[in-house]
């Protein structure tokens, strides 16, 4: 795990210092390594911060030159062995044993066509010195960031926002479309960011940045079925699929672990993990708050395994404490990411430097609650009596989860409305209010019907899509990345290797409507009482805390310079009165705070 950064200069040349200056703040990232690439025409500059996790010699250094060209990669090539005895037996020799050697002699060789051979996760940036262009590639499903910049006179790009930033070529603006989503949905949605002029790179594509645009290379297998294949035979292809890539994902140099939970997804992963690898290291996270602990259900599964489990009770003085330098290490505004702060932290305090993930289980295996509700919400709504039923409902109890129903019922009754009825954290009228923007300013369904293609898609997969894009790729593995960054962690996503992904989304829906048929594949490596365990999410006691002032995020937002104070006191009241989730504040108070560490000019821009 690493980071890159670049400049291209169209017009002038490129100053090494802005480079030095990109590495500097994404130093986190990789403090073992970092060097910086000047063109000879010294129009393209390629930096990298490196963590040495395979071969830790100063021979896989970074950025690597080979011949004319060179290479800066964030992530990990899992199959690079496999590849560089493909390209020994054309005669390649190796001066090195990292996969960052092998990707680059593999780009010699086949160009475009070597991502399509990857395993792995990866954001890349190869200078060709025979073409004098940069191209610039991301993994499959977006698992590794990368940030980019262009006008006129030049490109930047970068693994984190402010590393684009650190260089002084872009000014810290706000960008209302980027806000806006972000206060919708609790992120920020792709392409957007909330810095006026720096998107994210599309996962999947590939760019040469001063002669093409963005080219897709893969994406997810949505209108496709297998359908010759018994349940006996499906699960030795998956049991087989996962294996392999966890497998994959075992090859380090330095000392490796597992998050635990007591969750299916990362209990089957920690147990194959623990085939392999005599010892493993596992780590989870405990609170004081009962109803939110979860370390029982790890403790017993690391008991069934045969693990070395360690665990960290985390309360909310810790989050107090820390909340400051938890928000800077977000790079790009969340609601979410502080479990993954603490237990990242936890695992390197233990002496990890790579941990596996259980993350993409229930988006690929129907674990979330909208792959049932949803299709409830549509069926409701054909109901007249039942569909009137729920508004009044809603206008007495003034609950939540009734209160975005009916939202619901007024909708068009798209599956985006009702996807949105479920992730969205404020509605637009809230965001409006809040911003002093003209009403339909931003479109949450619109925006999520956008990326998808849903022509020809059952409905299993259309929510699938959704869980894999709006909320796994632009949230959680997001979060992951920065979280586990700040830290020197890496963090590797066996379940979502992307023939896995490919395989899952191809099942018939009976496999993936729930989590039965996963559990049943794995039944021998998991403890039988998570058969029947209902499903917890890896959630943190903040409803709890922020009700009872154990952090006093009015403190922050009674003086906001950017949101209208009085909709923040009316957010606020809401949330205790139970009519909005805990989310919605929260939101508002991470984004003030976001804005603060990175002295984003709050005027309100890009409109």
């Amino acid at each position: 795990m690493c980071g890159i950064a670049g400049i291209i200069e169209k017009k002038g040349k490129v100053n090494p210092a802005r480079l030095k200056r990109m590495l500097e703040v994404m130093e986190h990232r990789g403090p073992d390594q970092n060097d910086i690439f000047i063109s000879p025409d010294e129009k393209i500059g390629i930096g990298a911060v490196r963590l040495k996790i395979i071969d830790l010699s100063d021979k896989a250094s970074m950025p690597m030159k080979i011949g004319k060209t060179v290479i800066a990669m964030n992530g990990e090539i899992y199959n690079f062995k496999t590849l560089r005895n493909y390209l020994e037996r054309k005669g390649e020799k190796f001066f090195s044993s990292s996969d960052t050697e092998v990707a680059g002699r593999l780009f010699i060789h086949e160009k475009e066509k070597s991502f399509d051979l990857f395993r792995g996760m990866f954001s890349i940036a190869v200078y060709d010195g025979e073409k004098g262009d940069v191209l610039i590639v991301r993994d499959r499903l977006g698992i590794k960031p990368l940030y980019i910049y262009t006008d006129s006179e030049r490109i930047v790009f970068a693994s984190e926002v402010r590393g684009i930033l650190a260089s002084g070529l872009v000014k810290p603006e706000l960008d209302i479309p980027g806000t806006t989503a972000f206060l919708m949905f609790g992120s920020a949605k792709y392409p957007d960011t909330p810095i006026r002029g720096i998107k994210e790179f599309p996962a999947g594509h590939y760019q040469w940045l001063l002669s093409g645009t963005p080219v897709k290379y893969w994406e997810l297998p949505l209108n496709q079925t297998i359908n010759h294949l018994s349940d006996e035979e499906i699960k030795e292809n998956l049991r087989s699929l996962i294996e392999e890539s966890v497998s994959l994902r075992l090859v380090s140099d330095v000392p490796l672990g597992t998050f635990l939970s007591g969750g299916l997804d990362s209990t089957i992963v920690t147990a194959i993990a623990s085939k392999y690898k005599n010892g493993l290291n596992t780590f989870s996270i405990r609170f004081e708050e009962e109803e939110y602990d979860e370390g029982t259900y790890a403790r017993n599964a690391s008991e069934f395994i045969g693990t070395n489990h360690s665990e960290m009770v985390v309360t909310h003085t810790d989050v107090i404490n820390k909340i400051d330098t938890i928000i800077k290490n977000m790079d790009m505004p969340t609601i979410d990411g502080v479990n993954s702060y603490f237990v990242s932290g936890f695992a390197r305090e233990n002496g990890m430097v790579v941990s596996l993930s259980g993350l993409g289980g229930d988006e690929l295996f129907g674990g979330y609650s909208s792959f049932h509700y949803i299709p409830k919400l549509i069926k409701v709504k054909k109901s007249p009596i039942v569909k009137t039923g729920i508004k009044i409902i809603a206008f007495i109890k003034k609950e939540r989860k009734y209160l975005r129903a009916a939202e619901f019922m007024n909708s068009p009754g798209s599956i985006e409305d009702a996807y949105f009825s479920i992730r969205g954290i404020l509605t637009t009228r809230y965001v409006e209010s809040l911003l002093g923007l003209e009403r339909g300013f931003f479109n949450p369904s619109i925006y999520l019907a956008k990326i998808i293609n849903t022509n020809t898609m059952s409905d299993l997969n259309h929510i699938a899509a959704l869980e894999l894009i709006s909320y796994m790729r632009d949230m959680l593995l997001r979060d992951t990345d920065a979280m586990s960054m700040a830290h020197s962690l890496e963090v590797r996503v066996p379940l979502i290797d992307h023939r896995v992904v490919e395989f899952v989304l191809k099942l018939p829906a009976k496999y993936r409507k729930n989590k039965t048929f996963l559990y049943e594949t794995f039944k021998n490596y998991v403890p039988a009482w998570m058969q029947t365990r209902k499903k917890k999410g890896f959630i943190f006691p903040f409803e709890k805390w922020l009700k009872e002032d154990k952090i006093n995020v009015m403190k922050t937002l009674k003086d906001s310079e950017l949101f209208n104070r009085e909709e923040v006191e009316r957010i606020y009241n809401q949330f205790l009165q139970g009519s909005l989730g805990w989310q919605s504040i929260w939101a508002l108070y991470v984004f003030e705070k976001w804005c603060e560490v990175n002295n984003v000019n709050i005027q309100k821009g890009g409109l």
